[in-house]
């Protein structure tokens, strides 16, 4: 399981991007950058189950955010987190979601800490 393990607390806010703190330069498809004119990007959170662990992560209700795309032609995308959105403390996942046309493709999931309270940047 690839863990991101930057700081994340609840109700703070967070800007989420595939393509560089997941590790992509950008969306690909058949290894060529995929235009997302047209898409859907997805960003898929799982909030934690009772007994989550870094080594088993999320497992809870998955939270499904709608991204914004920045540039189609690079396929460069990101989802502004709310307050809400990371609103309970534990090991959760993410995970990218790209839908064009009938062609679905989703990352692996990302493990990740929430913490309670506010952590420093």
């Amino acid at each position: 399981m690839v863990i991101d393990d930057r700081p994340y607390s609840v109700g703070s806010t967070y800007r989420f991007n595939p393509n560089d703190e997941d590790g992509l330069t950008s969306i690909l498809i058949d290894n060529e950058i995929w235009n997302l004119a047209g898409a859907t990007v997805k960003l898929v959170l799982r909030k934690p189950r009772r007994g989550a662990s870094y080594d088993d992560p999320g497992g809870g209700v998955a939270v499904i955010k709608t991204a914004t795309i920045d540039d189609p032609a690079l396929a460069l995308a990101h989802y502004d987190s709310v307050a809400e959105d990371l609103d309970t403390v534990g090991w959760w996942t993410k995970a990218w979601k790209v839908q064009k046309a009938d062609i679905v493709q989703q990352t692996l999931p990302i493990a990740f800490y929430v913490s309670e309270g506010a952590v420093d940047e």
